[in-house]
């Protein structure tokens, strides 16, 4: 899933016309809860792979862990 995608979403369970991916993606930055709430499987627009508080490199072994190959996403440049 994407911030854009996670925008719609949410604006949609708010009944709001739209949401910011940025303000998605700032607000998934502070999750406390990832264990509970997995924002390591949250991507860029283009299936890049973006920031992620414990390091790019650990959100790789994350969704390796889960079946998804690190190929299948782009590194930031």
């Amino acid at each position: 899933m994407t911030y854009g995608e996670l925008a719609k979403r949410v604006a949609k369970l708010r009944h709001r016309t739209s949401m910011s991916a940025q303000v998605v993606g700032n607000a998934v930055g502070k999750n406390h809860l990832s264990l509970f709430i997995p924002c390591h499987r949250v991507i860029g627009a283009h299936g890049n792979l973006t920031g992620y508080g414990g390091g790019l490199a650990r959100k790789v072994a994350l969704l390796e862990l889960e079946g998804h190959l690190a190929c299948d996403f782009s590194w930031p440049s």
